[in-house]
C-alpha cells in the first residue's frame, strides 16, 4: 500500500511521454487513503479492468483487460510519480481525473474525502486542501477542472469520518446544492483542557467532531461504537459544556432517515440564527442527491 510520506517517491522526469501509469481507480487501489477507499470500496471492488495512462499515441499498450486514457495535456509537478519502480497518478492528479465523471456534490464529497486524516485527529491529512487546489489551478486545460475548481471551495483538512463529512455538507453547502448555508464549522476542532478538567477526564486535550469556535457550539456524531462509551462520552460532553461549549449530538438514525435528518437541520438553523425559508427550487432536488450519497443509501 502507497502513502504519500514514503520516502522512495521521486517526481518521474525523464521519458514521461512514453510510460505508462497506473491511473484512476487502479492507482485509487495503489494509495493509502483510508476514508477515500472506505467510501470507493464496491466500486474499486466491481472493476475488472485495469487503468492507465499514456502522455502518447506513440505509446502501444492495447492489452485485453486494459482501459487506456490518452492526456497530453501539461501535468502539474507531482502529477505523475514513480513510487517503488511503478509509474503511477499522484493522488493530486487522480482527484482531478475522477472528478472528470462526478456531479458537484459527488466532487464536493470526494475532496473532502482526499483531505481526510489517515488515523485520527492526531495524524496528518492525506492531501492538503491549499495544495490541492494549487494543483488543480496549475492544471489548465484538464477535463473536470473547472467543477473541481468549484468543488474546492466547500472542501476542508481534517475530517476523521465519512459521516463527519455529511455533517459537514448538510450543513455548510448552498441552498442551492441541498446545504443550510451555515458557514464557520472545522472539522476535529482542538479543545486545551483546563489542569482540573484534564485531570477529571484523564487527558488534556478533546476534539469535537464539528465544531462552530467562534459561537463554541459543538456537534458530536455517535456511530455505532459509542454504544460500548456511553459513560465516558456523558462525562466528556459534560466537560466540554464547563468549557462553554453547547453541545449537540447526531445520530445515525437523524441522517439516514430523511424527515428526521429535515427535522435536525431546522433545530441547527435555530441554534444558528438561520431562517428556515428556503427559496431556491434547487435545493430539494440536491438535497436529495445529497442524502442518495450516505454510504448504503
Amino acid at each position: 500500500m502507497t502513502t504519500l510520506s514514503e520516502n522512495k517517491i521521486n517526481n518521474d522526469k525523464e521519458n514521461k511521454d512514453n510510460c505508462v501509469y497506473i491511473s484512476h481507480f487502479s492507482a485509487l487501489k495503489h494509495w493509502d487513503l483510508p476514508l477515500v477507499k472506505q467510501y470507493y470500496q464496491d466500486i474499486i471492488d466491481s472493476i475488472k479492468i485495469y487503468e492507465v495512462l499514456i502522455r502518447s499515441r506513440k505509446v502501444n499498450h492495447a492489452k485485453n483487460g486494459v482501459k487506456t486514457y490518452l492526456n497530453r495535456k501539461h501535468v502539474p509537478q507531482n502529477g505523475l510519480m514513480t513510487v517503488n519502480n511503478k509509474k503511477i497518478v499522484s493522488p493530486y492528479l487522480l482527484f482531478l481525473q475522477l472528478s472528470e465523471n462526478m456531479d458537484i456534490l459527488e466532487t464536493i464529497l470526494m475532496g473532502n474525502l482526499f483531505c481526510s486524516k489517515y488515523d485520527g485527529p492526531f495524524s496528518q491529512e492525506c492531501l492538503d486542501v491549499v495544495k490541492l487546489r494549487k494543483f488543480v489551478e496549475a492544471a489548465k486545460g484538464h477535463k473536470g477542472r473547472q467543477k473541481a475548481m468549484r468543488a474546492l471551495q466547500y472542501v476542508q483538512n481534517g475530517a476523521c469520518s465519512i459521516m463527519e463529512i455529511f455533517v459537514h455538507m448538510f450543513f455548510s453547502l448552498p441552498l442551492m446544492l441541498g446545504g443550510r448555508a451555515i458557514k464557520g464549522g472545522y472539522f476535529n476542532y482542538k479543545v486545551i483542557l483546563t489542569e482540573e478538567l484534564a485531570e477529571a477526564l484523564d487527558k488534556e486535550v478533546l476534539f469535537i467532531d464539528y465544531c462552530f469556535p467562534d459561537k463554541k457550539i459543538a456537534y458530536e456524531y455517535l456511530g455505532e461504537y459509542h454504544n460500548q462509551s456511553v459513560d465516558q462520552d456523558s462525562k466528556r460532553n459534560l466537560i466540554l459544556k464547563r468549557m462553554g461549549f453547547d453541545v449537540n449530538t447526531i445520530t445515525k438514525s437523524q441522517l439516514y432517515d430523511k424527515n428526521n435528518l429535515k427535522q435536525l437541520l431546522m433545530h441547527v438553523q435555530k441554534i444558528h440564527n438561520k431562517r428556515n425559508y428556503i427559496r431556491t427550487k434547487e435545493h430539494e432536488k440536491n438535497f436529495h442527491k445529497l442524502w442518495l450519497l450516505l454510504p448504503g443509501n
